[in-house]
């Protein structure tokens, strides 16, 4: 199953923000969240998040992007390269916390 991005606009987050249930990690410059897999098709957005990583390697993103992980898919999500906090944002009840460590390029999910 591969992973689905959709770009979108980046004025959605003050919006998404303000939603009941909206919960968001911050991802520093030269971080990444730690790989993990759901048992659920996850729905996430991002700001600023330079990349998604998967088995299949990584993938640049857009600015601001919506993105579908089908259920079982480890993921693993890239701070920016700037001096801000890049935003990794979603609604899922039950979603574990997103550990972060330190990011290396080239490195398996």
């Amino acid at each position: 199953m591969s992973v689905t991005v959709v770009a979108i606009s980046t004025e959605n987050r003050a919006l998404l923000a303000k939603a009941p249930g909206w919960q968001e990690t911050k991802v520093p410059s030269g971080k990444r969240v730690a790989s993990h897999y759901h048992e659920f098709q996850a729905y996430y957005f991002t700001f600023g998040i330079s990349k998604l990583r998967t088995r299949d390697g990584e993938q640049d993103l857009p600015e601001a992007a919506m993105i579908v992980v089908p259920e079982g898919v480890a993921h693993s999500w890239v701070g920016s390269q700037e001096d801000y906090p890049a935003i990794v944002g979603h609604f899922h009840d039950g979603h574990g916390y997103h550990f972060l460590e330190d990011h290396v390029s080239g490195l398996a999910v």
